[in-house]
């Protein structure tokens, strides 16, 4: 499995693991057209759940020691740098629109 792997997201939406959802939308790559797949579209009682499990998580993270905390960042880095560049150009080339030489420069730039 990986992260833009449809099989496991394609019409469904991320809260508390995925979800499916009675409802699809068409993700279109903005610079070519190109259709990526599809997302399912959550209700406004499933972004009130989200919401509140929100709220939680943060009490929950705000709680946690400094220390803690640090080693979650350090560890989510550790992740993002364990990823071969390949893999995290998308990433970035994608949502915010730079370009595959951009997008691997920013290799090792994380927490």
């Amino acid at each position: 499995m990986t992260l833009l792997d449809s099989d496991v997201w394609g019409g469904k939406f991320y809260s508390d693991g995925w979800q499916d959802s009675p409802a699809e939308q068409p993700v279109t790559e903005p610079a070519t057209g190109d259709r990526l797949g599809t997302v399912g579209l959550a209700t406004a009682e499933d972004v009130k759940r989200a919401a509140a499990r929100a709220a939680e998580a943060q009490r929950e993270w705000a709680a946690t020691s400094p220390q803690r905390r640090a080693a979650v960042l350090r560890r989510a880095g550790s992740c993002s740098r364990s990823t071969p560049a390949r893999s995290r150009t998308g990433w970035c080339a994608r949502p915010v629109r730079c370009g595959p030489r951009r997008a691997s420069s920013t290799r090792g730039r994380s927490a």
